[in-house]
């Protein structure tokens, strides 16, 4: 409750405040700074924007960025190439003070105000009236409040339990304080007008996907986007998304003092109702098809965008029709490391139903949550990973519950491994391997499905093992996950795609041998 109540405080007071634009003076210099406008941004999904912004006449007019200000690396660069001084200068800002009394002494006295006081311990309300006259008694600050309509009603208000108060016909004055900024002086330039770009982090876009199965063979894939804003206010800024991973050196250049856990991954837990409907709007173009891709990042223009910041922007990017394979997935992990040991003895995992398609698009489908829906109902959601053109890959759905699987192993040790047989250094049944004894054991493992639908199902199994395989009973596809000289035994990947009749059962049996110290 107490958290609830501080957060809507906060939105309380947010909702009070008024943009203003604020004019930065030097404190030692008179002239005055213009921040250069963003004239385009690219945002890519992995929390980082490139901005460029443009500098109309820096000969004439002196430009700066407040202290939100912080490119990765500290890297800048200027176009057409140029030469500027780059510095940090604290300057004093002056604006209208919108903000709770006890920062701003006696300002709205003889002033008429809206206030948003707490009353009790949860509730908010507003109050306006003219600031009578506010005081200072031994335990609290008080305000005065007059009632325009009834100068009889006398409000006596607690400063401590205002959460925003703002004049409706002036202030006595205005709020100074010092900020930092970082300001660009030019020092030989080819011409006046200079795009400045760099890196920063503030952006983040995701991929959102519905998939709708309209049938067994064929669904219809609605791919959206959704970008949050954490960056600054941007008004018809031509906006690019860019998905893949752009390399980024994790250190820092300049004098730009930028946290090294945060160059790379944007923290986008303020995105978390990032679903939900957008509420900014678009100045021009809804979208642009157009999509500039290269094999391992994807530029894509959706046209001019205004959006403030700390909301968010849902909107359609493409909408396919394909086929697909319905299948039941079932994934099994190792139980050993490569060294033999067991590493975990559960084998409950479940199946899960699935589909198997292959990406249409002339693009990569980059990461995102995915949604499914079936005759118009949601049945699961899950999440894509980067998936190339042309390439197949495999989601899941939900749990196949209609599909009953078991996991069981057996194992048989070849060699003594007592004392005296360590001591013996001639006993065959050792295997010495990098100068440490292991002996040889064999692991008999059987795979049970049971499917109690009406229609047969169609199964990829996948299994981890260390080791080798000696025989199956069904054959399967091997993958050598690693193949090192300084592992002992193998780690493989196991794959059988097989068919599972109608309400009938089918046992897979495998044995194989690893090494085990």
């Amino acid at each position: 409750m107490f958290k609830q109540k501080k957060c809507f405080k906060i939105l309380s007071f947010a909702l009070f405040l008024t943009t203003t634009n604020i004019a930065f003076s030097a404190e030692n210099n008179s002239q005055n700074y213009l921040e250069p406008k963003i004239s385009k941004l690219t945002i890519f999904d992995e929390g980082i924007v490139a901005v460029q912004r443009i500098l109309e006449n820096p000969f004439v007019q002196k430009y700066a960025i407040s202290d939100n200000f912080t490119p990765l690396n500290g890297s800048i660069n200027f176009v057409p190439f140029g030469s500027f001084i780059v510095k940090k200068e604290k300057v004093k800002t002056k604006a209208p003070i919108y903000g709770t009394f006890k920062d701003i002494n006696s300002t709205f006295l003889n002033k008429k105000v809206i206030i948003q006081s707490l009353v009790g311990e949860e509730d908010i309300q507003n109050f306006s009236g003219t600031v009578i006259q506010p005081f200072k008694t031994a335990n609290n600050d008080i305000i005065i409040l007059q009632d325009d309509k009834n100068p009889n009603n006398i409000r006596f208000i607690k400063t401590k339990d205002i959460v925003a108060i703002k004049s409706l016909n002036g202030i006595n004055n205005e709020y100074e304080t010092a900020k930092n900024i970082v300001s660009f002086t030019p020092t030989k330039l080819a011409t006046n007008k200079v795009y400045m770009n760099y890196l920063s982090h503030g952006f983040y876009w995701d991929s959102n996907y519905k998939f709708i199965l309209c049938d067994d063979k064929n669904l219809e894939i609605e791919h959206s986007a959704v970008i949050c804003n954490n960056f600054s206010d941007i008004e018809n800024i031509e906006v690019q998304l860019a998905s893949g991973t752009p390399q980024i050196f994790n250190q820092v250049a300049g004098f730009f003092a930028i946290d090294n856990q945060n160059l790379v991954k944007y923290d986008d837990d303020e995105c978390e109702d990032s679903f939900g409907e957008a509420p900014a709007t678009f100045v021009k173009n809804n979208f642009v098809k157009k999509v500039n891709s290269n094999t391992d990042l994807k530029f894509q223009n959706i046209g001019k965008i205004t959006l403030k910041k700390g909301e968010n922007l849902r909107l359609p990017l493409n909408k396919k029709n394909i086929k697909y394979d319905k299948i039941v997935q079932w994934d099994l992990d190792n139980t050993r490391n490569s060294y033999g040991a067991v590493q975990r003895k559960s084998f409950e995992t479940p199946c899960y139903n699935a589909i198997k398609f292959i990406n249409p698009y002339d693009y990569p489908l980059n990461k995102g949550l995915v949604q499914f829906y079936q005759n118009n109902k949601f049945i699961g959601q899950g999440h894509n990973n980067w998936v190339n053109p042309q390439q197949e890959t495999i989601l899941t759905v939900n749990h196949a519950k209609s599909v009953i699987v078991n996991y069981f192993e057996n194992s048989s040790t070849k060699g003594d491994v007592s004392f005296m047989s360590k001591i013996n250094k001639n006993n065959s049944k050792q295997q010495v391997i990098n100068n440490n004894r292991y002996r040889k054991e064999i692991n008999d493992a059987k795979l049970i499905i049971k499917n109690f639908r009406k229609e047969a199902v169609e199964m990829v199994i996948s299994l981890k093992i260390t080791g080798n395989v000696l025989e199956a009973n069904i054959k399967p596809q091997e993958t050598t996950l690693n193949n090192l000289t300084t592992v002992v035994n193998d780690s493989r990947l196991l794959t059988w795609e097989i068919t599972i009749p109608a309400q009938e059962t089918k046992e897979i049996t495998l044995s194989y041998e690893l090494f085990r110290r």
